[in-house]
């Protein structure tokens, strides 16, 4: 087993004091169905049934959290909910919690999942870049109009692909499009979905 990493220049200091990171090349994004496949070919379970499990703990464990608790996997890990919203305090001193919502549900993997990296190879990509991409204006127009003659709809990943900026860099971007009009957001304030007008 081996994980391919790329390092790039730190835009300030990184947290251990060097000038560069590292990040890992994902080369797949596995579906249910595809470790459902894998899990059919070593057990006695059909994909249908892990899909079944699967989707009985998705709902089982939004539920336990929506009580406030956290929901630990013996071998796999822990999660919890973290909130947020508008934090206020009353006349009288008090403390609210104005539009709470579930921001994100948090993982943390259990020692036993972090055991199996033990025997995990690392390799650095052969000429990987150490910089983002920023191209100009027009260079990132031409290639957002190129991602829209592909695809009706694209998401920031997309962006990110096709150009070589980072995620932050990319997102300045496109809400900047989006403001001044050259790009639409179709999504939500959350989950963005650009298209050309």
């Amino acid at each position: 087993m081996s994980i391919n990493f790329r390092f790039f220049r730190s835009s300030g200091r990184a947290a251990n004091g060097s000038s560069h990171y590292v990040r890992p090349v994902v080369n797949n994004v596995l579906t249910l169905r595809d470790l459902a496949e894998r899990v059919e070919s070593e057990t006695s379970f059909s994909v249908s049934d892990v899909k079944g499990l699967v989707e009985a703990f998705q709902k089982y464990i939004a539920v336990e959290l929506s009580l406030g608790h956290s929901v630990r996997i013996d071998g796999l890990g822990t999660f919890s909910s973290a909130l947020s919203g508008k934090v206020e305090r009353s006349k009288e001193g008090h403390l609210r919690l104005r539009r709470p919502r579930v921001r994100t549900v948090n993982f943390r993997p259990a020692v036993a999942l972090m055991r199996r990296f033990g025997e995990t190879t690392f390799r650095a990509e052969a000429g990987a870049p150490l910089t983002y991409a920023n191209p100009q204006r027009d260079e990132l127009l031409e290639k957002l109009r190129d991602l829209g003659a592909q695809q009706t709809c694209f998401l920031a990943s997309d962006v990110m692909r096709a150009t070589g900026m980072s995620r932050d860099r990319t997102y300045a971007r496109l809400r900047q499009f989006v403001d001044e009009g050259t790009l639409l957001n179709v999504g939500t304030r959350r989950r963005a979905v650009y298209r050309l007008p």
